[in-house]
């Protein structure tokens, strides 16, 4: 929402520079999330493979 404001605020020369950086940090925040989202579920599988080989032995 900032850089939408920040967008807003500022047009003319500088717009193309500033759609390039609002596209990198978008680019950016998305393989982040993109990360934690895997690490959470692989983490969550591999606790729910240990419980379920456990109940087996």
């Amino acid at each position: 929402m900032l850089l939408k404001r920040l967008h807003d605020k500022i047009h003319g020369k500088k717009e193309e520079l500033i759609e390039q950086y609002i596209d990198i940090s978008g680019r950016v925040i998305a393989l982040l999330l993109g990360t934690v989202s895997i690490e959470l579920i692989m983490s969550g599988l591999i606790f729910w493979v240990k419980e379920l080989l456990w109940l087996l032995v």
